[in-house]
Order: structure tokens, then sequence, then C-alpha cells
């Protein structure tokens, strides 16, 4: 009898597991959006034909240093 507990075990905290999975809120893949955000010192700001922006007003970006 004491042989079947760890079993028994095991079953239960598979079930106590699947019934907290977690739930996707968004989900961004930025797809197609390569070179978008702020680049360089300057700073250059590109972000035409996307659905986001940046605020890059506390940064200070060097040369070659992108923000996306």
């Amino acid at each position: 009898m004491a042989k079947k507990y760890p079993i028994l075990v095991l079953i239960v905290l598979a079930g106590l597991f699947t019934g907290f999975g977690q739930t996707t809120i968004y989900s961004e893949d930025f797809a197609g959006q390569n070179g978008k955000g702020a680049f360089g010192p300057t700073p250059t700001i590109d972000v035409t034909g996307v659905t986001w922006n940046v605020d890059i007003s506390g940064a200070t970006l060097g040369n070659n240093d992108w923000f996306f």
C-alpha cells in the first residue's frame, strides 16, 4: 500500500500544475520592422509604418547605438 503514495502524489501535482497555466496578454514579434526605432547621437528616429513609438528624451545615444 505504501508504494502507491508516490504515484498518487505525482497525479495530484500534475493536476495542480495544469490548472495554473499562463495566459498571454499581448504578443508582438516585430516582423518586418527591422531598422525602426532611434539611432545614433543625433538621434535619428524612424517609426514610419509601425504602430508604436519611442521616447528617448532621457537617453544618451552614441555612435552605433540603437534604441528600438
